[in-house]
This record gives structure tokens, sequence and C-alpha cells, in this order.
């Protein structure tokens, strides 16, 4: 309610007439918004130049290549940021834990698979005579 306030005061100042036009609030908006963090500015650059490329014709499918660039990074972080859980990280996904280790395998993030020791040459297990 308050940055409506703001808004109207401001597109009132701006009128000095005291009538608002569509003029006076457009401008009023576009001094208001915040400028993009550079994230946002990062991933606006990003997009921008995969509409480019797809309108050269460089990139056939826009979306897939956005998945293909960006998937990695996603599944890295979020394994990262759950030290490892795959069943946390698979939850913050919104995909099984099973989706979430064929993924990690597929991107080539997947640590390597415990090997499990053959029972026979375990010290826990019955030694066969001879």
């Amino acid at each position: 309610m308050r940055e409506l306030e703001n808004m109207t005061r401001q597109a009132l100042l701006l009128a000095r007439s005291y009538t608002i036009s569509v003029d006076h609030v457009k401008e009023v908006l576009r001094k208001s918004r915040k400028p993009l963090t550079s994230s946002e500015q990062n991933h606006a650059a990003y997009v921008s130049d995969l509409l480019t490329r797809a309108e050269r014709g460089e990139v056939q499918d826009a979306l897939a290549q956005m998945m293909t660039d960006l998937e990695p990074e996603l599944y890295t972080q979020a394994i990262r940021r759950a030290q490892g859980n795959q069943a946390k990280a698979a939850r913050w996904l919104g995909i099984s834990r099973l989706r979430m280790r064929e993924k990690l395998r597929q991107l080539g993030l997947h640590p390597a698979q415990d090997h499990v020791p053959d029972d026979t040459t375990s010290p826990e297990a019955p030694q066969t005579p001879a």
C-alpha cells in the first residue's frame, strides 16, 4: 500500500497540474524499477544469446540447448549443498532419488560406487577347510 501511495505522490509531482496521465505513471514505474542483479543480468544475457543463435539457425532447439548447458550446474550445486545426500538433493529438485542417481551418472557426477567386498575374503566369513 505504501509503495502505491509513494508512486501516486511521484506521479502527482510529475503531473504538476494534478491530472495524472498514463505517461506520468509509466515514468514513475520506469524510475521505480530495480536494476537487475548480476545473476539476473547473466541469465538474461545467456537467454538473449541463445535466442539470437536460434534466430540465426545455429541452434535448433533452444530449450534443449539450455538444459544441456545448465543442467550439470544445477545437479552439481544440489548434490554439493546436500553434502552428497542424493535423497535430499532429489527432493529439492522435485525428482526421485533414483532419477537423481541416474542423472548424476549421465552427467559424470556420480561418485564411484563403493566396492562391496566379497564375503569369501571377509574376516567374518567362515573359512572353508582345504
